[in-house]
């Protein structure tokens, strides 16, 4: 009985010297005050910050006319494929798998594929990859009595094969499909999505190669690659769609944007 009386004395001694004597009461007290003390001050806290708040963009002129010329885009049904265009496509489609890329956020872009014997033939084309057509004083041709100048557009064939692939840079002009340059690279077409590497060899420059050669590039283009009258023709044709079409989603998200 005394040794226990004793170890209970010397615990308390013990928990005293630990707790600054005071009692576990107290100390849970004490404890439950700091914190009410400390959750008070943290609402103080964020009751005395500032509160966010959320508004637009006070641009009215801007807004304005963002709708004023959207509306126009709209009432002239320029987003809209027009049926000539439709009714290409769908020919053209009979030959080429075309792609828009709208899927991974690139819709700017198309794309046309097809195979032929062991090649892999591809197109592609951006809708703003586009050439005004100059007069032979060399400045912008435009005629009044037409509704638009004409404008030529460019576009990149890839024609891969047993491990190589050539890269032709073309023009859709008046319908048909002429060679800019051309160049040959190791690897797939893939490789050649962001243009040639530039410590690569780019190719000649094509108006200076022999006439002769000139020309049967061009006729490998037209006749082998399957870049014809109807091709180069949707090419150009889709371009125009597609930019229209571009434009009047630019000035939508425009307008959200405000």
């Amino acid at each position: 009985m005394m040794l226990s009386s004793i170890a209970r004395s010397t615990a308390r001694a013990a928990f005293r010297a630990q707790t600054g004597s005071h009692s576990v009461r107290t100390l849970s007290v004490l404890a439950t005050k700091d914190a009410v003390g400390l959750s008070s001050s943290v609402v103080r806290r964020v009751a005395a910050s500032p509160a966010i708040v959320h508004h637009r963009f006070l641009s009215s002129d801007l807004s304005d006319i963002l709708k004023r010329e959207f509306d126009e885009e709209e009432s002239q049904g320029n987003a809209v494929m027009p049926e000539d265009l439709a009714e290409l496509k769908a020919q053209v489609d009979k030959e080429w798998n075309i792609v828009n890329s709208e899927l991974d956020g690139s819709s700017a872009t198309l794309k046309m594929f097809r195979r032929t014997g062991a090649a892999k033939i591809a197109i592609t084309v951006h809708c703003q990859d586009t050439i005004a057509a100059e007069s032979e004083e060399g400045e912008e041709y435009f005629n009044e009595d037409e509704e638009e100048p004409p404008v030529s557009v460019r576009f990149t064939v890839t024609v891969q094969r047993a491990g190589r692939t050539m890269v032709l840079t073309c023009l859709s002009e008046d319908a048909a499909a002429t060679v800019e340059r051309v160049a040959i690279v190791s690897g797939d077409a893939d490789s050649t999505t962001k243009g040639i590497d530039e410590s690569l060899y780019q190719g000649p420059e094509f108006t200076e190669l022999a006439e002769d050669l000139q020309e049967a590039f061009t006729s490998f283009l037209q006749t082998d690659c399957g870049v014809d009258t109807d091709v180069a023709s949707f090419i150009a044709m889709y371009a125009d769609y597609q930019e229209q079409a571009e434009y009047t989603n630019f000035l939508k998200q425009a307008q959200t944007f405000l």
